[in-house]
């Protein structure tokens, strides 16, 4: 029996999204002790703000 079943971009997306703050709260702890925590949290935030907008446009051009 084969199950032939899909999952939608939305839950992809929520998915994604959820796996990012995972990392970035674990990666946040690991790095709490040092002096340039707070550079390095900033270059994580960017990080993930350019690849939620790379997913934003994606969604935005499935859609159309």
């Amino acid at each position: 029996m084969v199950l032939d079943k899909k999952i939608s971009i939305g839950h992809f997306v929520y998915t994604t999204i959820i796996a990012l703050l995972i990392i970035t709260f674990t990666l946040v702890f690991a790095f709490g002790g040092n002096r340039d925590a707070g550079n390095q949290v900033n270059v994580m935030a960017t990080g993930i703000s350019i690849i939620l907008a790379v997913i934003a446009i994606l969604m935005t051009l499935v859609d159309v």
